[in-house]
């Protein structure tokens, strides 16, 4: 009879014990990246998940991933697991998630439009555009939706001009920022709204004040793939088509530091949240993550061939990477987590 009770005990007390020993394990904690650990970091997570943009959001604890041209879907930030379908039964090319939550806004190949949804009620309301609609952002109180959008002279071949609008978020037309050149348009607001940068594929990277639309600075070099305002808002990284990564004086515009990533094409460019650390991944070339006030390389990963997007986590303890096994960006895709547990 006592060996039984026994035995029923010990039982009991492994089924307890087991599924708190698993929750344990789920909850492994991560210290914040920085200068000093990020030789230390690890690979934590692989999926094999197709994601040509990464954004944070809509919920906390969530990413919002776009396969180009084909769909886009909620996943959880920590398991990589689906969640849930977004722009359903819309193939976006661009999209974009407001700071909140509650808009998302995205055009589709071959449409002259951007649509905005309302995530709670999927009300959706259409902003009419000219011929090819490219990067949208929303302000950082979302309130504002800027977007770019290249005319093309069907006349001439290659001359055209590329143009960013302001609307509120009921669509409604703001303003109209100076014209550009040609190219893929990529708006970016600064931490505080205040400026908006207008990154171009093709030519120069433009400043603009959001209240007024006065054109504040134009950036010295060409052809941006990707820009990041600092947290502080005060410096402007650019990653450009020829490999090499800027940063640059929001103020005037004045170049500060340079420097070669050795990919042929840098794709995109994040700041960690302290500010202290930059992240960059492109073509033919390593994920990087840089010392943010010499742009010396402190860590490489060499993810495959081609990496359209790096990421910090919200909360600055985890680097993530997409990425593709052949240069042409049709092989075999994977979205890649790496941290540094904490003892």
């Amino acid at each position: 009879m006592f060996r039984r009770c026994t035995a029923r005990l010990v039982a009991s007390t492994i089924l307890v014990l087991v599924p708190a020993l698993f929750a344990n394990a789920q909850e492994q904690e991560y210290a914040a990246l920085s200068k000093e650990n990020v030789e230390q970091l690890q690979e934590i997570k692989q999926a094999d998940i197709h994601a040509d943009k990464i954004f944070h959001g809509p919920n906390a604890g969530e990413l919002l991933i776009l396969k180009w041209g084909d769909s886009a879907e909620v996943i959880d930030a920590q398991s990589l697991k689906s969640i849930r379908p977004i722009a359903k039964d819309h193939q976006p090319s661009y999209i974009t998630v407001s700071p909140d939550g509650k808009l998302i806004a995205w055009t589709e190949r071959n449409s002259n439009s951007y649509t905005i949804e309302e995530l709670a009620t999927g009300k959706r309301t259409q902003i009419q555009l000219g011929d090819h609609p490219s990067g949208a952002a929303f302000s950082p109180d979302g309130e504002h939706l800027a977007i770019g959008n290249t005319y093309w002279d069907p006349d001439s071949e290659g001359v055209g001009h590329a143009v960013t609008n302001l609307y509120d978020t009921s669509g409604k037309l703001i303003r109209t920022l100076q014209q550009n050149g040609p190219g893929g348009v990529m708006p970016r607001f600064s931490p505080d709204g205040k400026k908006l940068a207008v990154g171009n594929r093709n030519y120069k990277t433009q400043i603009f004040d959001v209240k007024s639309g006065e054109l504040l600075v134009v950036m010295t070099k060409r052809m941006t793939q990707d820009t990041a305002f600092s947290p502080d808002g005060k410096i402007l990284a650019e990653a450009y088509v020829d490999g090499s990564l800027g940063l640059c004086d929001v103020r005037t515009g004045a170049p500060l530091r340079d420097a070669a990533s050795g990919n042929k094409e840098l794709y995109c460019v994040d700041w960690s949240p302290d500010g202290k650390l930059l992240a960059t991944s492109g073509r033919q070339g390593n994920v990087i993550i840089w010392d943010a006030e010499d742009l010396a390389k402190l860590q490489e990963f060499d993810v495959g061939p081609w990496a359209p997007q790096v990421r910090f986590s919200k909360d600055g303890t985890r680097l993530m990477a997409s990425s593709s096994d052949t240069a042409n960006n049709r092989g075999k895709r994977k979205l890649t987590v790496w941290a540094v547990p904490k003892d």
